[in-house]
């Protein structure tokens, strides 16, 4: 058999142990529909601020009509109005549920209704932007009367009560899908740090067991080390790599089913990056795995020799928080380029749409000549420390064997 043909063998029993195992099915399983529920759930949940139905009681209040809308307009706030004829048919307006306040004056107060308790969970009370508007109006009608009775002449009160136009300018506006982009850089790192950990566990564990029960022997003599360790990495990635693509795939169709306001413009090109930077960073972290478990004495050795693996996985993570509060900071910008934390940095940086072309180029190549020279080294010390009887071996023993 070719060793091109005996390494697809060795993948495929990977592939079919970890088919075989439930936690693997329940995993599969879970993942894709977590994402979905976390995109589904905020736009179910989520509903546009529906408008605030306002009952104007009597003729006084009517006149506040146009001064009420004006108001509104300037702050956002969608406001419906409507004319009730007295303040008990209001009352009546308010209990079924057709008008959300009800506004009336009388010489020169106001007293504005709202109908308290709708049910038993539910309130509803004066929103404070709905108030605002209200005592705006209400502050400039009191001014009118005022200044009428105080024999001021209508034109130079319209002149005088006249709202002095406001333009705001921004030099560098931030993107509207801001908050957007700094949730899905989180999630990004997130998806990839706990499966990056989770499959670069399965193969240092996988290589642990077939050594520490004397099955690596059995195999090494009916297949080449090198070929037994790519078919290992292979096997597990290609199980990985599946169940990264559906969890993708249920972000896709989750957001095409709600069209979630919440996902970030960059997501068409954040999702493939996942999948990019999950391939890259599982070979570059899973041939490191896997000498890693050639080192172990007995089984209960592999949380031990696997656990400074972890330190960059975690310190790429943690970096997020940091480009997400300074997206242009050098340092996050730096480190995003080094092979251990480019899996996790790159896509999140993709996410807050501070990466140019060429740095995703570069982070790439980077990524991949490590690989290279990380495999080359990592097959001389698999095939010897594979087959080394004894206690638990330390990184610098295991590099000694392979110059010995």
């Amino acid at each position: 058999m070719s060793r091109l043909g005996t390494i697809w063998l060795v993948a495929g029993r990977e592939l079919k142990e970890r088919m075989r195992s439930r936690a693997a099915r329940v995993v599969t399983i879970l993942m894709p529909v977590l994402v979905f529920l976390l995109i589904a759930i905020p736009a179910l949940v989520h509903r546009p601020a529906s408008a605030t139905t306002l009952g104007l009681v009597g003729r006084p209040a009517q006149t506040l009509s146009a001064d009420i809308q004006a108001a509104a307009r300037a702050t956002g706030v969608t406001v419906r109005l409507r004319d009730e004829a007295s303040p008990a048919e209001a009352r009546r307006q308010l209990g079924q549920g057709r008008i959300d306040v009800a506004l009336a004056l009388r010489g020169g107060a106001a007293a504005v209704t709202v109908p308290g308790s709708v049910g038993y969970f539910e309130t509803q009370t004066l929103s404070p932007r709905v108030q605002a508007i209200l005592q705006a109006t209400l502050n400039l009608w009191h001014e009118q009367r005022v200044l009428l009775g105080a024999g001021v002449p209508v034109p130079v009160l319209r002149t005088a009560l006249t709202l002095v136009p406001l333009s705001v300018k921004t030099l560098k506006p931030p993107p509207k899908d801001m908050v957007a982009r700094d949730v899905a850089a989180l999630a990004a790192a997130f998806l990839l740090y706990m499966t990056l950990a989770l499959y670069g566990n399965a193969v240092v564990a996988g290589v642990a067991q077939e050594k520490t029960s004397r099955m690596a022997e059995v195999l090494l003599a009916a297949v080449r080390a090198t070929d037994l360790l790519i078919g290992k990495v292979l096997g597990i990635g290609l199980f990985a790599f599946g169940q990264m693509v559906l969890t993708v795939a249920a972000a896709f169709i989750a957001n095409a089913v709600f069209q979630n306001t919440a996902i970030p413009g960059t997501v068409w090109t954040l999702l493939p990056s996942v999948l990019l930077w999950f391939l890259l960073g599982y070979v570059l972290y899973a041939f490191a795995y896997a000498v890693a478990g050639t080192l172990v004495g007995r089984q209960e050795d592999v949380q031990t020799i696997a656990a400074p693996f972890m330190v960059p996985l975690i310190a790429g993570f943690m970096l997020t928080y940091l480009a997400i509060a300074e997206p242009t900071n050098t340092a996050v910008r730096i480190l995003s380029f080094l092979p251990p934390l480019a899996p996790i940095l790159m896509p999140a940086r993709l996410a807050l749409g501070h990466v140019a072309p060429w740095e995703v180029a570069l982070a790439v190549l980077l990524t991949i000549l490590a690989i290279w020279g990380e495999v080359r080294l990592a097959a001389r010390v698999y095939a010897l420390a594979l087959v080394h009887s004894g206690p638990r071996l330390t990184w610098r023993s295991a590099l000694k064997l392979n110059r010995d």
